[in-house]
Order: C-alpha cells, then sequence, then structure tokens
C-alpha cells in the first residue's frame, strides 16, 4: 500500500513537473518573481534613436547598405546614424562613408583601429561611443551587409513599444527588424500587435539589433569571442530573456561571405557539412516597395518572397517548347513512382514527346512502364560506364551507385528526341500547373538547400566562381546541345574525359561533392546568362512519419497550388 502511494506521488510529481517545466508557466512565474532581472518596458513621450553601421572591409555591400539606409522613411523619429568603420585596410570603406547623404539624417562617422578582431569587440566600441554622443533612449546596430526596407524603423519602431509593454508570458530584451531563417535560433512564440507580428526567439542574429539603452546597460557588453553571439544568447537564456523580431523581415542579409564551413576545416576534421544557406536570409520580406539595389544581390530571401514566380500557377500559360521526359528511379523510391508520373502528365504544361524511365530491370518497372506508356531504358544504354567502374564510399559505406545516377544525367544528351530534357526525381510530385519556360528563356529554381562541397567541386571542374544560391531542387530542364557543350568543356580543361574528371576531383574524405544540378545550373548562368530566367522553387518536403500518417494521396491534395512540387524523404 505504501509503495503503490510512493509511485502514485511519484507520477504526480513527474506530471506537475512537466506542466511546470515544458509549459511556459515557468518563465510565466519566474519573470514575475523578485529573482528575476527587472527590463525596461516603457520609454517617455520624446525618446531618442541611436544606431551604428558597423563596417568592415567588403566596400561593395557597405555602398548598398548605406544607399538603402538612406531612403529610411524617418517620420517623427529623432534618429542619429553613427558609421562605424573598425579598422578597414581599403581605401574606399572610408571614401564610402564620407559620402554626403541627404540632410535630413543625422550622421557621425567614427573611425577605430580594428581592435579584438571579433563581432562582439566591434560592437562593444559602437555601443560605448553612442552613449557617449548622447543619452538615446534606444541604441543598436546593423551590419554592413544589410538592405533595409524604407518602413523598417517605423514598424520596427512600434512592434517593439507595444510587445515591451505589454508582453506578459516573456522577459522581452533585444528587438529586431530581421527575422533570420537561421533554424538554430528556435522560435518560442509568435504574437500580434495592432502594427503587426513578431517573433519571439532563443537567438537572433546580429544583423539588425536594438535594445532599449537601460536594459543593455543591466545585460551588459558582450564577450571579446569568437562565439560571442552563442555566449550572449545563452547568458539571456539563464536570465530568462527573450529576443523578438518582426514575423515580416524589414531587413535582408546580403552578405556571400559569411560562411562557417569551409573546405579546408573540413578534411581536417573529416567531419561532414551540414546543409546551409550560406547566408541566412530574411524571413517574410514585404512583396513591394525594395529599394532597388536588393535585385542585384543573390538572396534566397529575394527570390522567395520580392521577385515572385511566372512560371507556375492555376493562371500559367502553355507553353510550345517541346520535350522529353526522363524519371532516373530505384528500389526505395518506386512507391513514389506513379504519382510522380501522374503529376508530370497533368501538370507539366508542355508538348511531351517521350517519357522515359530508367531504372534497374524488375517486374515493378516493367508494370509501371505498361500500365503509364512509359519507355523503359536501361542504366547501361545510356552511361559510358557502369556503377562497378566507380570506385567511390564514405566510411565504409558505397557511394557508387549514388554517383552512377548522376553520370547517367550528364549522358542524356545521347537519346534521340526532342532537345529538351525535363529531369525530375523520383520522389518529387508536382503540385501546380507549371512551365519551365518564359518568353523564351528556360526557368531555372532556386532551392533551399546548400552544401557546400558541391561548390568546390564546381570550382574545381570548371573554374566557375558559383554564386551562393543552389540549383538543387530535385527537377530541371536540360538542353541536350548545351550539355553536350559542357561536357566537352569539362574535357578540354582536363585533358580527360568528363566523367574521369568529375571521379578524379572527389576524394573520399566527404559523402558527396558532386551534383549534376549545381554543375548545370551554374555552368547555364555564366555561359548563356540571357538564356535563362530563375525563380524560387517553392517545394515542400513530407517526412515518412508524415507519409505514413497523413497518406501519399491526401499530402498531394493539401498541397495544390500551394508549392509547386513536394518531395517525399
Amino acid at each position: 500500500m505504501i509503495r503503490k502511494l510512493y509511485y502514485l506521488i511519484k507520477r504526480k510529481i513527474c506530471f506537475l513537473r512537466t506542466i511546470i517545466f515544458e509549459s511556459n508557466l515557468y518563465e510565466k512565474i519566474y519573470i514575475k518573481s523578485p529573482f528575476s532581472i527587472k527590463l525596461q518596458k516603457n520609454l517617455p513621450s520624446k525618446y531618442k534613436i541611436g544606431m551604428a553601421v558597423l563596417a568592415y572591409e567588403r566596400p561593395h555591400c557597405l555602398e548598398a547598405c548605406l544607399d538603402a539606409l538612406f531612403q529610411t522613411k524617418l517620420y517623427d523619429y529623432d534618429v542619429t546614424f553613427l558609421l562605424h568603420d573598425d579598422g578597414s585596410k581599403d581605401p574606399h570603406v572610408r571614401k564610402i562613408l564620407n559620402r554626403r547623404w541627404d540632410s535630413k539624417y543625422k550622421i557621425i562617422r567614427y573611425f577605430t583601429e580594428n581592435g579584438g578582431g571579433t563581432t562582439g569587440a566591434a560592437i562593444n566600441k559602437a555601443m560605448g561611443r553612442l552613449m557617449e554622443i548622447d543619452d538615446f533612449d534606444i541604441i543598436g546596430w546593423c551590419e554592413s551587409d544589410t538592405i533595409h526596407h524604407p518602413e523598417w524603423l517605423d514598424r520596427l519602431i512600434k512592434v517593439a513599444r507595444w510587445a515591451k509593454k505589454h508582453q506578459r508570458n516573456h522577459l522581452l530584451g533585444p528587438f529586431s527588424a530581421f527575422n533570420s531563417s537561421d533554424v538554430s535560433h528556435r522560435v518560442l512564440g509568435h504574437y500580434q500587435t495592432p502594427f503587426g507580428a513578431y517573433v519571439i526567439k532563443y537567438q537572433m542574429g546580429l544583423v539588425n539589433y536594438f535594445y532599449f539603452k537601460e536594459d543593455f546597460l543591466k545585460l551588459g557588453f558582450y564577450e571579446k569571442d569568437m562565439h560571442e553571439e552563442k555566449l550572449m544568447a545563452d547568458k539571456f537564456e539563464k536570465l530568462k530573456v527573450r529576443h523578438f523580431c518582426l514575423l515580416e523581415s524589414y531587413v535582408e542579409h546580403i552578405g556571400i561571405d559569411s560562411i562557417v564551413n569551409d573546405e579546408a576545416r573540413l578534411m581536417r576534421k573529416e567531419k561532414d557539412p551540414v546543409n546551409f544557406v550560406r547566408s541566412p536570409h530574411g524571413m517574410n520580406l514585404p512583396e513591394n516597395s525594395w529599394p532597388q539595389i536588393l535585385a542585384q544581390f543573390e538572396t534566397l530571401g529575394y527570390y522567395k518572397y520580392v521577385k515572385g514566380y511566372k512560371t507556375f500557377g492555376e493562371k500559367v500559360s502553355d507553353s510550345q517548347m517541346e520535350l522529353d521526359v526522363i524519371i532516373l528511379t530505384s528500389p526505395e523510391h518506386l512507391q513514389f513512382l506513379p504519382f510522380t508520373i501522374q503529376s508530370v502528365k497533368k501538370y507539366l504544361k508542355h508538348p511531351i514527346g517521350k517519357f522515359y524511365l530508367v531504372a534497374p530491370d524488375s517486374s515493378a518497372v516493367d508494370k509501371i512502364c505498361s500500365e503509364f506508356g512509359c519507355i523503359l531504358l536501361s542504366e547501361k544504354e545510356i552511361s559510358p560506364i557502369s556503377h562497378t567502374d566507380i570506385n567511390f564510399s564514405y566510411r565504409g559505406l558505397d557511394r557508387s551507385k549514388w554517383l552512377y545516377q548522376q553520370m547517367i544525367k550528364f549522358s542524356l544528351d545521347k537519346l534521340s528526341g526532342a532537345n529538351h530534357i525535363f529531369l525530375i526525381d523520383a520522389n518529387t510530385v508536382l503540385t501546380s500547373p507549371q512551365v519551365f519556360e518564359y518568353k523564351g528563356r528556360i526557368t531555372f529554381l532556386h532551392s533551399d538547400e546548400y552544401y557546400y562541397p558541391y561548390f568546390i567541386h564546381l570550382d574545381q571542374l570548371l573554374d566557375l566562381h558559383s554564386v551562393q544560391l543552389s540549383f538543387v531542387a530535385y527537377q530541371a530542364l536540360f538542353e541536350k546541345k548545351k550539355l553536350t557543350e559542357l561536357k566537352k568543356e569539362i574535357e578540354l580543361i582536363h585533358g580527360q574525359s568528363w566523367f574521369m574528371a568529375i571521379l578524379d576531383l572527389l576524394g573520399n574524405s566527404i559523402k558527396s561533392r558532386f551534383s549534376e544540378y549545381e554543375t548545370y545550373g551554374h555552368w547555364m548562368l555564366h555561359r548563356y546568362p540571357e538564356e535563362i530566367q530563375r525563380e524560387y522553387w517553392y517545394n515542400h518536403t513530407y517526412n515518412r512519419s508524415e507519409i505514413s500518417k497523413i497518406g501519399i494521396d491526401k499530402l498531394i491534395e493539401i498541397s495544390k497550388n500551394i508549392y509547386r512540387s513536394i518531395t517525399f524523404s
């Protein structure tokens, strides 16, 4: 009896602990307790704002940043801009900072020697200087590789003031007009205000960052450490102080050199790089009124939210460009293949000539070909080599067959038929009417995928300066003549067959380095930019748990006209 009572009490304690700690109850109780740090909730009726622009090298980004920033609508805000250069060696930086801007903007210039070499050290100097200049009520900064929307200041200040005053579930500290796509920042909640929505995060990034000054003095300066952002986030976590940013990002990040994984480090440590976009972009950018300079930079946020699309949706016009369709499949993707074939026949608004399946021989593939009128091609008919000729493994895992499929795709120019070939992965399904041509230009899709070793291999293979965006969209339109030309260029550069050149550059220290989509897309962008137009891919991936719980048919149905395509992982 006593033992049963003990276990009953123990279960109830565990249940209460779960309610308190896994819900927001603990945090609500803590921030109202006398033990929590007390942050400022209100500003005086007349308040001043001080903002530093953190400049260090990269004059091309700095010039674009300032051109956009000094289009900010000031309304009746009292704001001072501190242009702080932290020891740049490039003389163009000082020249840009010393330019004259519209006299309505209050600008102070500040040049210092580089001290510390970290972002935290530069921030500390800029914040210290701001507090010397004036008794600001709000202080903050932006990095120089940013583009600001003209309404960023008004939207941010209105939302931040309202949130600081009315938020009861969280203790709000620093705030930003940049909603980063970096998933590691962890979203803790979404909230509405009369002026727009905001997001509470564990971490926020340092692209655009503001405090009520009294909060900054309480929370302290940054550590002079390469991991200053993470250290500050951990400090805030202990205090239960939360970051918050606008749901709609009114700032876009244009820097393309902020990569944290480099090939040499990966090779030394023999670790896999993760998939990531080289620079986190802004989430939910407003569609309109951005400074024109934004279109000149390669950001995924621009393609996703601002540029728009012309080649998919219910109103898309049919294309007269004839093409053949080719799907490469493997046994693990056979369950998706019928859906993929049906979707292409239904939604690809091109005249389709031949419809090929490339797959290992099996009765299941024969049945699908018979049912859907597809032409079955043997892998051996197309590829110049066999998968047994490829010796490529990673940590004991044979990757030869995976690479072999990419070699097959690069061999499709030998097939008879239409000059254009539509390639789609067997686990990807079209969910909306679409074409891959607009006003005579071929459409290439930019995805959220970003795998750095592909770009290393690409640069070595073709000596191309790749953009930060990825063409790995699980589907693409290849032109046979261009594919032939690409392979001849590879052979001319390396003095050997194109496939041996690809294989010789692989190495075995990371699991994959070559991508057919990445290579062809970047080559077309550099050699024939006038013949292509680019759009965001609008794809969504469903995992196996969603497939088993909801079903393939249902997932396709709920994705109609929302996404361009869906992929089953």
